[in-house]
């Protein structure tokens, strides 16, 4: 699909915290959000994509653990189009 950076930054916002002065409440409580940001890729497993191992994926989010630590452990996302 196609988007803009103000509303793939509003998913990610929802996702963690209210938005709107609390009008709008996030989409994840603590716990599903915790989760959600489990790896689900096997470790060492190769991606046919980015063809390396750095590459670990949990329910349609990349992960950024190993691929760029300084983001932390539960940093997730998406790096955009390559």
């Amino acid at each position: 699909g196609i988007t803009d950076a103000r509303s793939i930054a509003r998913l990610y916002a929802s996702l963690i915290s209210n938005l709107d002065n609390g009008k709008q409440e996030k989409l994840l409580k603590a716990e599903i959000l915790k989760q959600a940001i489990q790896s689900n890729t096997p470790p060492g497993e190769i991606d046919s994509v980015f063809q390396t191992s750095m590459s670990n994926f949990a329910m349609g989010f990349w992960l950024f653990d190993e691929s760029y630590p300084i983001s932390g452990s539960t940093a997730f996302g998406h790096a955009g189009q390559f």
